[in-house]
């Protein structure tokens, strides 16, 4: 999560990271701290991503420069997630080692996503194990 704010803030974004106890019996009242934080934007337009995504590099310049889709409230950018693929990891340590240094293992550019995608290396998000969740990205 540090890394992912470290990033969005580094791009010229913003980012809130929240640390959650149980609340009322919930043991991750992920969909109230959502709203929560939806309702304190003070912005036009939001970003709402899981803690462990990236977004890509060019994420937020790509749309400013489409402004139409800024002038339009009744338009919604769904950004496709993908992964990598790397076969399970039989601890975090091991996972680390396999992924990091990041901005050489996570593709930073269409093109790099697209040789990835090619070469069976990156897949959409959760392709293998979940297919409805992310099935509409056009991979």
């Amino acid at each position: 999560a540090r890394r992912a704010a470290e990033a969005c803030a580094t791009s010229g974004g913003a980012a809130v990271e929240v640390v959650a106890a149980p609340l009322g019996g919930e043991p991750y009242p992920v969909n109230r701290l959502r709203n929560l934080a939806r309702r304190k934007v003070n912005t036009t337009h939001m970003l709402v991503s899981d803690v462990d995504f990236l977004p890509s590099r060019g994420l937020r310049a790509a749309v400013k420069e489409e402004t139409r889709w800024l002038r339009n409230e009744r338009l919604a950018l769904v950004v496709p997630a993908f992964q990598r693929r790397g076969g399970k990891c039989s601890t975090i340590d091991a996972c680390r080692k396999k992924l990091e240094p990041v901005a050489e293992t996570v593709p930073g550019r269409f093109g790099q996503l697209s040789r990835c995608l090619r070469e069976g290396d990156c897949i959409v998000f959760q392709g293998d194990n979940s297919l409805t969740s992310h099935s509409t990205t056009d991979s």
